[in-house]
C-alpha cells in the first residue's frame, strides 16, 4: 500500500541509506538488481514457490524469508543459505541481515552452486523427463 511505501522511503531518507537501499515499486527485470545486492529479503506470505527467492539464491545471495511459508522452509537452512524469521519481528530480520553480511564469497558461490544443482534448468528438465517416462509405462 502507498502509505507503507512512503513510510519506507522516509526511513531510508532519515537513515541516509539512499546509496545502499534501492526501493523499487514498479515491474522490473529483477536479475540486474539481484546482481547488485548482497542479501535477498523475502517477507512474503501465501507464496506458492518463491521463484524470486530461488533466483536470488541462484545469483549466490543468501535469503531472509518468512518462517511461516512452507515454500521457504523447503529451501532455507538457517545459517547456511539464509534465515527464516517471524514476519512480525523486525529485530530478528535485522539480526539475520547482520549475520549474512559476514558471509564470504565462497559461501555465496556455494549457495548458487547448490540451487543450480537442485532447482536449475537441467535438474528440472530431468525431473520432467522422469515423470513423463513413468506416465508412459
Amino acid at each position: 500500500d502507498l502509505l507503507y511505501v512512503e513510510d519506507i522511503k522516509s526511513v531510508i531518507l532519515d537513515r541516509q541509506l539512499e546509496g545502499r537501499v534501492h526501493l523499487v515499486t514498479d515491474f522490473i527485470l529483477a536479475e540486474s538488481f539481484m546482481k547488485a545486492g548482497d542479501i535477498y529479503l523475502m517477507p512474503a506470505w501465501n507464496e506458492g514457490l518463491g521463484t524470486p527467492m530461488l533466483e536470488a539464491m541462484g545469483c549466490g545471495l543468501p535469503v531472509v524469508a518468512n518462517k511461516d511459508e512452507p515454500a521457504f522452509q523447503e529451501w532455507i537452512r538457517n545459517g547456511e543459505n539464509g534465515f527464516l524469521c517471524d514476519i512480525d519481528d523486525p529485530k530478528a530480520w535485522a539480526e539475520a541481515v547482520e549475520k549474512l553480511s559476514l558471509f564470504t564469497d565462497d559461501q555465496f558461490f556455494e549457495i548458487s552452486k547448490e540451487i543450480h544443482l537442485s532447482a536449475g534448468q537441467k535438474s528440472i528438465y530431468a525431473q520432467y523427463e522422469k515423470m513423463i517416462e513413468e506416465l508412459m509405462v
